[in-house]
Parts: structure tokens; C-alpha cells; sequence
């Protein structure tokens, strides 16, 4: 289905939301029209539940056939377009780009780059995204993706779930986040700085807008203060530890496996192991598990004073990756950043918390031993100690 179709002079004629039903019934009397794509000749379809819009009249190989976009994709790339509209930038309603034969549903110009809006409401092949993401960069063209907000699985006020697919809409252009519009509430909502608690739970904050609000800065460049989240943090850590190994069906896990062979449990593993790191989000395994590994190669036996380089953490992180012990994200809008920059981010902040001190370019000495709990009475106490003293900066972590 397309809003937009070319006329007998080779003019655009684009549907809008301002249209009225006579005046569509005219265009369609005294109009002809054809696809921007194939151009094969289209037909104005006016009825009464769906939005009106434009369709082949013949089946056809046109790309555009095989697009079936829902009335909920179109009423928002229409309520999006005219939003974009009132802000003066001039937005065209689905460009066709021969070059690289892509059909965005808005594009637009601000400063001295051009946008491309995709707006997306159900899932599609990761490496399709990815060719889309780098076609439009390979020509100059920011690519602007926005899921569809019934996408939105929200579990709390500052907890979400989310997909593999929800991670590829990521982006570092102002702060991190992932934009979301929903046509149905007239809402644009934006998760900034996901901290991941697990492959598809991630703590943020959410910054809601009315659509009449929206501003060009908003959707090239989103910055929003979040919200402390340090008490939600320690919470779902805390829990996810005391429940990884009652999961079912985790009889095999690798890092129960390997933890119970040192005689560790995973509820008791130290405070030190799942903190939120700046870049924790190129990495799809959980900080707990990750960290986890870390502390078994690199961490546990090391004596006070004894010295620990960021390369053979991260040469130890890669084997567990090649093991697939740990999993990582390709995030494709992410233009700055990488899994071994949560590593060493990971150093630095145990640098912070006292238990390393830093002695050269990528080089720690062990100024505190990271020890294990060995009850539960004593995790209690000892994480209870950990997260009082070190609220502060945990809570400006989490706002990164």
C-alpha cells in the first residue's frame, strides 16, 4: 500500500492527513496515477475503515507489492510526516532513492544533512536492517529508525523487554536511546541509556512526548536528564542472581557448570560481579554472566598487589565470545563504541570502588581481593555495605 503515487504530468501526488473524502474522490476522477517504483499503473482506494492510499492494479514484482504495511504503520507515517511538516523542515513522504533502490517513509533535510525516518512496526530480517542502515550511510543519508510503539514491552516504570530486533534501533546520535511512536495515543517515547540486566531485560529511563511537541533536535538528536535508577539496579541484580540457577532447563549452563567446579554459587557471587558499565549494551550476555567469567579467569585468584592488565581481561573475554560462552550486538546506529570498551570500562570502575588501583595505560595493581560471600546471611550484609557506600556513584553510572 503507498500514500504516495506519480500523475500523468509526472507529478507526485502524496495523501495526507488534511485531505477530505470529496477531495480525494475528486483527485481520484480527475487523476491517473502510477507507482514512483515500477510504474505500473495504481488505483485510489477510498473506503471507510481503512486510511485511503494507493494500490497496483495488477499483481506485480514491485517491491513495494511485497511491503504490506498496516493501517497502524500508515496512520503514523502520516501523523509523523505532518508533525515533521509544522516544523518547517519540508519532510517528503516516501522518497524513492534509485540508487539504491529504498523507499524511506520520510525524508528530510535539517542543517546541512539529509534524513531518512523508517518507521517500523514489525519485525524484519536483522541482515535486511543492516544493508538498509548501510545503504543509506554508504550515500550520505542519516538513517532515522523508529519502532512502533506497540512494540513496547514495558515490565515497571524503568524496565523493559527487549528483542535482538529492539536493540538494532539503538542509537548514540545526542544520548543513548531507542525511539518508539505510537499513531493510537499520538506518543513519542524514547528509552534512554538501556543498562542490561539480562539477554532481554534492560533498566532505563523513558522520556514520553504528545506528538505535537516534537521538535527536529528531538528526533536528530535526543537528549533528556534520566532518572536515578541505582535502588531498581541493586534490586534486579540481587534477584536475578538468587534466581539464574532455578531456571529451568539450566542444569547444563556453562557458568554453573564452571562456578559449582570452584565452589561458588551464583546467588553468592560478590558484589563486584553485575555493574553497570558504560557499552554493556554491545554485549548480549548479561553483565552478572560476563562479569562472571571475568572473575573466574582474571579476578580470583589474584593476591593484593599483584597486577592485572586490560589485556588479559579482554584476551580472556574474547575466548569465552569464540566459546560462545558469551554472545555480543551488532548495533548498526551505534557509531561509536564496542564490547571492549565495556571491559575496560568494567576495570575502571572497579578502580572507583577501591578494589584495583591503576598503575599505568591498561595496567591495575589489586589493592582489595574480590572475596566471595559464603552464606547468605553474609551476602546480605556485605551487599547491603557495598551498595550504601557506593550509591552515589553507581546512580551517576547509571545515568551515563
Amino acid at each position: 500500500m503507498l500514500l504516495t503515487a506519480i500523475n500523468k504530468n509526472g507529478d507526485a501526488i502524496r495523501l495526507g492527513v488534511h485531505l477530505s473524502r470529496f477531495q480525494l474522490t475528486e483527485l481520484k476522477r480527475q487523476e491517473s496515477f502510477h507507482c514512483p517504483v515500477c510504474g505500473g499503473a495504481l488505483y485510489l482506494k477510498i473506503g471507510r475503515k481503512k486510511i485511503p492510499h494507493f494500490a497496483h492494479q495488477k499483481a506485480t514484482n514491485c517491491l513495494e507489492h511485497f511491503e504490506r504495511e498496516s493501517e497502524y504503520h500508515m496512520l503514523g507515517k502520516l501523523q509523523l510526516f505532518d508533525a515533521l511538516e509544522q516544523t518547517g523542515v519540508k519532510p517528503t513522504l516516501e522518497p524513492y532513492f534509485h540508487t539504491i533502490k529504498q523507499r524511506p517513509d520520510i525524508c528530510f533535510s535539517y542543517g546541512t544533512k539529509l534524513y531518512a525516518v523508517e518507521f517500523q512496526c514489525s519485525t524484519i530480517p536483522e541482515e535486511i536492517f543492516i544493508k538498509r542502515t548501510e545503504q543509506y550511510q554508504q550515500q550520505g543519508i542519516t538513517p532515522v529508525w523508529i519502532l512502533g510503539g506497540n512494540r513496547l514491552k514495558r515490565k515497571s516504570a524503568n524496565t523493559v523487554s527487549l528483542s535482538g530486533f529492539d536493540y538494532l534501533f539503538l542509537s548514540d546520535r545526542g544520548d543513548f536511546h531507542i525511539p518508539y511512536y505510537c499513531p493510537s495515543t499520538t506518543r513519542l517515547i524514547f528509552l534512554q541509556n538501556p543498562h542490561p540486566i539480562s539477554t532481554t531485560k534492560a533498566l532505563l529511563s523513558l522520556s514520553i512526548y504528545a506528538l505535537s511537541a516534537l521538535t527536529v533536535l528531538k528526533i536528530v538528536s535526543h537528549i533528556h536528564q534520566p532518572s536515578p535508577l541505582e535502588n531498581s539496579w541493586r534490586e534486579m541484580v540481587e534477584k536475578y542472581k538468587r534466581e539464574y540457577s532455578y531456571f529451568q532447563g539450566r542444569r547444563k549452563d556453562p557458568i554453573l557448570m564452571e562456578l559449582y567446579q570452584n565452589h561458588l554459587p551464583f546467588h553468592l557471587l560478590p558484589a563486584v560481579i553485575g555493574l553497570p558499565v558504560t557499552f554493556a549494551f554491545f554485549i548480549e550476555t548479561s553483565p552478572i554472566v560476563w562479569q562472571a567469567y571475568l572473575y573466574l579467569d582474571v579476578f580470583q585468584h589474584r593476591l593484593k598487589g599483584q597486577i592485572v592488565t586490560f589485556q588479559q581481561a579482554y584476551q580472556s573475554f574474547k575466548i569465552r565470545v569464540r566459546k560462545r560462552q558469551i554472545r555480543l550486538r551488532v548495533l548498526p546506529l551505534v557509531m561509536e563504541g564496542n564490547a571492549s570498551l565495556a571491559v575496560m570500562d568494567y576495570l575502571c570502575l572497579i578502580c572507583e570502588l577501591g578494589y584495583l588501583k591503576k598503575v599505568g595505560t591498561s595496567s591495575f595493581q589489586v589493592v582489595k581481593e574480590m572475596n566471595s560471600p559464603v552464606s547468605s546471611d553474609e551476602f546480605s550484609k556485605v551487599s547491603k555495605e557495598f551498595y550504601e557506600s557506593y550509591s552515589n556513584l553507581l546512580g551517576k553510572r547509571l545515568m551515563k
